[in-house]
Parts: C-alpha cells; sequence; structure tokens
C-alpha cells in the first residue's frame, strides 16, 4: 500500500522534460522499446518503492529483482527516515537558523542571518573579508548557495541589498580547509558526509563518504562533485571517486590530478568524536547525516542532515546498502513489540 502511495507521489513531483531526456537514453542504451522500459520503471516503482530517478540513476533497468532489492530506493529511505526520527524535531535540522543555535559549539565560524541585522552592522561585518558563503534559511544538496566575491563589488551596501532581495538569509565566512583537502580540490570546501544512527546506548556511524568538488563552489553530487568511501575506522580513502552515475572512477582529481584514492583523511579520530558527540544533542532525531569540513585547527559541522540522501550513501560503495539500514528497522520492530507487550 505505501509502494502505491509512493508511485502516486512520484507521478505529481517528476520532472517529466529530464524523464523523457532519461528514458531515451535508456532505450538506446539497452536496445529495448520505449513501452517496455516505462512499463519496467513502473513495475519496479510499485515493487520497490523506487522513484522514476532511482530507475534511471541506479541503473535498475539493467538489474534483476534479487539485485535491485538490495538498494535503498527512495520510498524505502522515507520509510526509514520515519522510523528513526521524530517529526516534531526535524525542523532544527532544516531551519539553519535553529541548526546554528542548537550546534554552536561545532560551527567552528563567523555568520550572520540579515534579517535581524542593520545595514551597517553587516557592512563592518563584511570589512576585511574576500569572499563569504550565502544561503537561503532551508534548503538541500546546496540549492540557492552563493559564493560572494567581495572585491568584485563597488560598495557592501549593494552587496547587502542584494542578499537581502535574493533571500540569502545565512551569510558565512568562507572555511579555510586543510591544505591536504584544498590540494585536491580549491574550487569548494570538500566535505565529509557522515551518517549516524543511534542504536540503543551507542551511536553508529553507518556511512562515510568524502565529497569533492570540480569547478564548482559547492561539492554536492547534484551539482557535478565526485565522491568517494573512507573507511570508517582509519579515515583512508579505499576506493576511487565516483560521479553520480558512477560511470566514471578517479583515482586521482579529475582536474587537479591530486591523487584521492589512499588520502588519508585528516583529524579523523576528532571528526568520529565530534559527530558521536553532536548525535546526542537532539535524541529524538535518531538519524542525521553531517557535512563536515577540516581546517588547519581541526574539523566542524557545516550542517546536519535529517534527510539525509540515498545516492551518497550507495553510489560510491558500488552496492546497494538495503541490508545496512535492516538491522536498525529490525530493532526499531523488536522495541515496538517489547514496549506493547
Amino acid at each position: 500500500m505505501k509502494n502505491i502511495i509512493y508511485f502516486f507521489y512520484f507521478l505529481k513531483t517528476t520532472d517529466y522534460k529530464l524523464l523523457r531526456t532519461n528514458l531515451k537514453e535508456i532505450c538506446q542504451d539497452i536496445t529495448k522499446p520505449l513501452f517496455i522500459v516505462i512499463w519496467q520503471m513502473i513495475r519496479i516503482s510499485l515493487k520497490y518503492g523506487a522513484s522514476f530517478k532511482d530507475f534511471y540513476m541506479f541503473k535498475f533497468y539493467k538489474m534483476e529483482d534479487i539485485e535491485i532489492n538490495k538498494y535503498v530506493t527512495t520510498g524505502r529511505l522515507y520509510d526509514f527516515y520515519s522510523s528513526m526520527n521524530d517529526k516534531e524535531y526535524i525542523e532544527i535540522f532544516r531551519n539553519k537558523r535553529k541548526f546554528n543555535e542548537v550546534f554552536q559549539k561545532f560551527i567552528g565560524r563567523e555568520y550572520k542571518f540579515i534579517d535581524e541585522t542593520g545595514d551597517h552592522e553587516l557592512i563592518c561585518w563584511l570589512s576585511g573579508k574576500k569572499y563569504l558563503i550565502a544561503k537561503p534559511n532551508y534548503g538541500v544538496s546546496g540549492v540557492g548557495i552563493e559564493k560572494i566575491d567581495i572585491s568584485k563589488w563597488k560598495n557592501k551596501a549593494d552587496i547587502v541589498k542584494y542578499l537581502r532581495s535574493k533571500n540569502l538569509n545565512l551569510i558565512e565566512e568562507c572555511v579555510q580547509q586543510h591544505e591536504s583537502i584544498n590540494q585536491i580540490s580549491s574550487s569548494s570546501v570538500n566535505t565529509i558526509r557522515i551518517v549516524t544512527v543511534q542504536n540503543q546506548n551507542q551511536i553508529d556511524i553507518i556511512s562515510a563518504v568524502i565529497r569533492i568538488g570540480v569547478n564548482n563552489h559547492v561539492d554536492n553530487f547534484s551539482a557535478g562533485g565526485i565522491a568517494a568511501p573512507v573507511d570508517i575506522e582509519t579515515g583512508i580513502v579505499f576506493m576511487p571517486a565516483v560521479t553520480k552515475m558512477g560511470s566514471n572512477k578517479y583515482e586521482n582529481h579529475p582536474i587537479t590530478k591530486t591523487q584521492i584514492f589512499g588520502f588519508n583523511i585528516p583529524y579523523w579520530d576528532e571528526i568520529v568524536k565530534m559527530v558521536t558527540k553532536a548525535a546526542w544533542i537532539v535524541p529524538q532525531v535518531r538519524t542525521v547525516g553531517w557535512d563536515i569540513a577540516v581546517t588547519q585547527a581541526g574539523p566542524l559541522i557545516i550542517e546536519g542532515n535529517d534527510n539525509w540522501n540515498k545516492d551518497a550513501f550507495q553510489i560510491p560503495y558500488d552496492e546497494g546498502r538495503q541490508y545496512v539500514l535492516e538491522k536498525y528497522l529490525s530493532n526499531k520492530k523488536r522495541e515496538k513489540i517489547k514496549h506493547v507487550g
């Protein structure tokens, strides 16, 4: 029944212009008629809660059902969020103002919210800064984020006016990332996405991936970035980086040629300790995807996502990872039965 509801949601929210392009590409790739591909897409959506985007992105059209069943689909991940996270508390992670208030000690950088700051104070704050990062108060996947070169503006009052007109409510100083990470790519702050889950009395890290920008000021998959999995015990990148479609693999960065495969993330032990502490602050939200930046002085948190993305959770690992979530869903069911009993 849930998958039927998800199917109608996908019908309503799909970008059909993009879907037509994807379907054309699929038909050319597997040399099958369009109506067969569409039927296959609908069947998989209804059976596994897969969005039409999942069908294309994970290449389900090339897989047997036994392989498809290994993947975290859009519907399955929503079920996981719903099981783990209290809806009354997820606003803390979706509202950047609330997030910064709650996780203040992990932010590690200067910032201002322009709707609560006067023009004169903002102009003074901008003085001495070369760049700033401007963000809408809500947003995911790097959408709406701008990197502003202050030197290109005639005066700072125009910058303030622009920020207000674009509703870029949060402005931050640019993070100066660790030199070794900066050598891989200096176009963006290259963050480590770490997914945590509260498991009874401990915090489990179920995924760690370094996301790297490619000629862009953000490192997100959806913005053309690449990503590679990090060994949770050692902090070492143990597979080549990949694009979102997983078709290209990079042991070295495609632009800078700096080595990615085998790279040792600086301050890894400190990163693990930090996300473990952060994950207990809002215990009602039991699973979070943390975006971590590493500076010369140590790690800091860029943001936390209660609705972390399934793409970076699976594509860099080159496998479906539903098996990782099943453990926690099974524990949740046992807790529910025990409580009822």
